[in-house]
Formats: structure tokens, sequence, C-alpha cells
């Protein structure tokens, strides 16, 4: 069975020097990935707090009134998934016949897994 591999959320670790109603992050382009004001929920994963989103810039979510330390872990909701892919387009999974695990289609020799392929026996 194929899967198409997408992502309902993001999560990191805040990266600004200085702590306030915001997180940063230098790795992603929050807008491109579908993070939406007054939509997407921001949790601080540290605090166990959360709050909707404010403001969200490509490298800047923030939030009224849920504070956040530089270190901070944090996730984001995002309001559509988002499809995980390369420049050739979405990454494609095709599942172990045996196992039932994911594995790119490369590593698979008919239909199995390189753990579910049977050994010689000599």
């Amino acid at each position: 069975m194929k899967v198409i591999r997408t992502e309902s959320e993001l999560t990191g670790v805040n990266e600004s020097p200085m702590g306030g109603n915001y997180i940063e992050s230098s790795e992603r382009d929050f807008i491109a990935r579908g993070v939406v004001v007054g939509v997407s929920t921001l949790y601080n994963q540290t605090s166990g707090l959360s709050a909707l989103v404010g403001g969200v810039t490509a490298s800047r979510i923030t939030t009224l009134g849920l504070g956040f330390s530089p270190g901070d872990f944090w996730r984001v909701s995002l309001n559509t998934p988002w499809t995980v892919q390369n420049d050739n387009g979405p990454i494609v999974d095709i599942q172990c016949k045996r196992c039932g695990w994911s594995y790119p289609q490369k590593t698979l020799v008919n239909g199995l897994c390189p753990t579910c392929i049977d050994k010689l026996r000599v």
C-alpha cells in the first residue's frame, strides 16, 4: 500500500534570544506551511499552556497571553495538513507486505523490507 506522508503540526525550539509572547524559527516558513491567525493553536510544550496564533510571519509566530523563554519547546497546529515532498513531488512510502512498516520503494524487494526478507539457509 502506498502512503503519502502529511504533517498536521510543526514542532521546534524557540530560537529567540529574548523571552516574550512569540517564538522564532529560522528553519521554517510558517506562512507557506499553513499557520493561520485565529485558527492555528500554538503550544508551549515546556509549560503545557496554549493559545491561538495572533500573528504570523515567515519566521515568527506571536500569541496573546502566552509567554515563551529562549529554548522553550513549541508545537503549532496547521490549518490543513502539509504534504511532505521534495523537488520531485510528494514523498511516497510503500508498506512492507509482511510487517506493514513504511519504507521508501527502493529499499523493498518483492514488497518486503530488509528485515522481513527471508534469509537463505545453507
